[in-house]
């Protein structure tokens, strides 16, 4: 949804697994399952992602997070991340009325921008963190001030 009203919490699950071990004659989920799974699903929500309207993806429950590769299987866990955050930013600033945010690897450009929150709180100059900044052109970017 996109109506503020009717927004609730959505859980998503990513993770499962495909393939299962023998043990002491009982079958367990394997690592390589685990992973088998994450190549597809991983996939399959950066598709998602991509080709859709931005909007809220509420908790994602998934494996292999923050890594793109596991073992010998490109899990793509840190794309799938990122691409979670950007989602998230473009439905922010859309919601929000604001261009799009782009993400900034630098956090030199808060020096030249005042803080913008849509709660209206905003964090002290000196505070570490993820932030939303908006320049004087009115850009909103998502800064991390290391």
């Amino acid at each position: 949804t996109k109506r503020v009203g009717s927004i609730i919490w959505v859980f998503n699950f990513a993770s499962a697994y495909s393939k299962v071990e023998s043990i002491f004659g009982y079958e367990v989920s394997s690592s390589d399952g685990y992973r088998e799974n994450a190549t597809y699903t991983h996939t399959a929500i950066l598709d998602i992602l991509r080709e859709k309207p931005a909007g809220p993806t509420g908790i994602v429950l998934m494996d292999y997070v923050g890594v793109d590769r596991s073992g010998d299987y490109e899990v793509k866990g840190k794309e799938v991340l990122e691409a979670i955050i950007e989602n998230n930013f473009r439905y922010l600033g859309e919601a929000a009325g604001l261009e799009s945010p782009v993400a900034e690897e630098s956090a030199d450009v808060t020096k030249k921008m005042k803080c913008f929150s849509v709660d209206g709180k905003c964090l002290p100059g000196n505070a570490h963190g993820l932030r939303l900044v908006k320049d004087s052109n009115g850009k909103v970017k998502k800064v991390l001030q290391p």
